[in-house]
């Protein structure tokens, strides 16, 4: 096992571990998977993900925490995603590291990366990269849950389980803490035989780019704010399947929404709702309430199967800025 000193290093620019007969090197998502077995050299968000998360994952949103509190503009978004009810069983302490809204957070110091598991059924974890010893993270489990801690086997590994939380160690630097069928999923994915994530949620992730502190693909886990006037949605917005992205720490985001078929005329659709409902389209009532200079800092752009919106600030926006922007669409999207 490494020293000390070894385990720092590997948790140095978010996080590595060895299993199996692969080497994972968790920072710019520069993956070397299954050597061994397959002689593959393939590189990239693909074997991140695929060797990392259950195929019970619809949302998969990933923080590079990098041993510092994330700053507010990162914040700002990643916590929306953080609060929501899938999330609720992941101690408030993780939550909070990536939240506006908490003042409970872990230690920064000793967290390479985060990455939040969603399910379809509204189920989710984390898996933590974070140089913790089994005890500590035991006790992280317990936190704010039932004092009641009982231990139950999974796939030879033990698994804590406090209240609606459970918790499992998956390696020497990567622990998995949430709802206990999402965390048996995960233990399978790494030490049994269990399916990894599926092509829908991988394909879109692969997408965001890879050195942003936040990346996300997101499914059916809708983000809520009190950020947009509301009206009857228009229909163009069911054809929403997915949406993803990423922000810088300078609080540049990006969101492209993925539609359920390559049709031009819902694509174009979909844009104009959006110039429409963002205060792109002159005379049109905007229906997400953003200050008049953020709105001059945004555009719209048109894919095959998505439509894009970019926001690129001059300066670092004020947080609730980009709380009601990212808030605003995924209501636009959900009619809430």
């Amino acid at each position: 096992m490494p020293s000390g000193k070894s385990r720092r290093r590997l948790l140095a620019g978010a996080g590595s571990v060895l299993f199996g007969g692969s080497v994972a090197v968790f920072g710019g998502d520069t993956i070397t998977a299954n050597l061994e077995s397959t002689g593959s050299t393939q590189l990239g968000a693909a074997d991140l993900t695929a060797g990392t998360i259950p195929a019970s994952a619809d949302t998969l949103a990933v923080a590079q925490v990098d041993r510092t509190e994330p700053p507010e503009a990162v914040r700002a978004v990643a916590g929306l995603i953080a609060e929501t009810c899938p999330f609720a069983s992941v101690p408030a302490r993780l939550r909070g590291l990536v939240s506006t809204d908490s003042s409970q957070t872990v230690d920064p110091s000793r967290i390479g990366k985060l990455a939040f598991v969603g399910s379809a059924d509204g189920r989710g974890a984390v898996v933590v990269w974070a140089d913790w010893t089994e005890d500590h993270f035991a006790d992280v489990v317990s936190v704010g849950g039932s004092t009641d801690r009982r231990t139950e086997m999974r796939y030879g590994r033990p698994m804590y389980i406090a209240g609606d939380t459970a918790g499992s160690v998956l390696a020497e630097t990567a622990f998995v803490v949430g709802h206990p069928s999402i965390v048996v999923d995960t233990i399978g994915v790494w030490h049994g035989d269990e399916e990894p994530v599926g092509e829908s949620t991988l394909s879109t992730y692969s997408l965001t780019r890879r050195q942003s502190p936040f990346r996300f693909t997101l499914g059916d886990v809708q983000p809520q704010c009190d950020c947009t006037t509301v009206v009857r949605k228009p229909p163009v917005y069911d054809h929403v399947s997915r949406w993803y992205g990423f922000i810088t720490n300078a609080g540049v985001l990006r969101v492209s929404m993925a539609l359920d078929s390559k049709n031009s005329e819902n694509t174009a659709a979909l844009a104009a709702a959006l110039r429409r409902d963002l205060g792109l389209t002159e005379g049109a009532a905007a229906r997400v309430e953003l200050p008049s200079e953020a709105v001059s800092e945004l555009s719209v752009r048109e894919g095959t199967d998505a439509v894009t919106v970019r926001f690129s600030p001059a300066d670092t926006p004020h947080p609730s800025t980009l709380t009601n922007l990212f808030g605003g669409l995924s209501q636009l999207v959900s009619g809430e």
